[in-house]
């Protein structure tokens, strides 16, 4: 739950959030159970291992866009929420109103 958002924190959540994203391609799942399973032999990991389907329930797009949405202005803000009223949750919109508008 956002309590406060400062520019430098919208700037840390999508910064964090490009580094999970990158971290949960297929190669570096694979890469990760590679080392847990096999730490010393690399050759033998092809063979054992198919590469795994990563699929986020929401998608980077979903969670790039509400992030984004803590920078937009009140009146940008406002439009923001009653374009995306079906896709987020209230909660989601009280958050960019307190902490986004409210916040400054």
């Amino acid at each position: 739950k956002v309590v406060l958002c400062s520019t430098e924190g919208r700037a840390l959540m999508s910064m964090d959030h490009a580094s999970f994203i990158s971290s949960m391609t297929p190669a570096a799942v694979m890469d990760w159970i590679a080392c847990q399973i096999l730490p010393n032999e690399e050759d033998e990991i092809e063979g054992i291992l198919r590469s795994p389907q990563v699929v986020p329930r929401m998608g980077k797009q979903y969670v790039d866009l509400y992030i984004s949405a803590f920078y937009f202005d009140e009146k940008d803000v406002i439009r923001w929420i009653l374009d995306n009223r079906g896709a987020y949750r209230l909660r989601h919109s009280c958050s960019l109103i307190i902490c986004g508008i409210g916040g400054r």
